[in-house]
């Protein structure tokens, strides 16, 4: 790891932890069952990607929008949270990794059944 880095890891995993946790404590119900997966600063940290996924794929939508629309309150509270001069600008983001990964696996087995016959 390029010594550089470790500031920027260390800061996107105490970001991912503190979303997570301040989802949970908000009124809107909705949150409760969002995972943050990872966020992704820029070198320069002024800007955070929070990817996000959930258990029930029909609330996606709802989430995305309902999460856009506390990304302000969200980082209002980091940076009494994180005790950092400048906070990044948050944005989040669906993270499709498993549906992905999904995907790819079942590509995996119909084609190791087309080959069985």
């Amino acid at each position: 790891m390029i010594k550089g880095n470790y500031k920027k890891v260390k800061l996107e995993e105490r970001i991912q932890q503190w979303i997570s946790s301040y989802l949970k404590t908000l009124s809107d119900a909705r949150f409760a069952f969002v995972s943050i997966t990872k966020v992704d600063l820029t070198d320069d940290l002024s800007r955070a990607t929070v990817y996000w996924d959930v258990f029930d794929a029909e609330k996606r939508v709802e989430l995305s929008d309902a999460l856009n629309n506390v990304s302000g309150k969200v980082r209002s509270q980091l940076s009494g949270s994180l005790k950092i001069r400048h906070v990044p600008a948050l944005t989040f983001c669906y993270d499709s990794q498993y549906d992905d990964e999904k995907n790819i696996m079942d590509i995996l087995k119909q084609e190791q059944e087309a080959r069985k016959s």
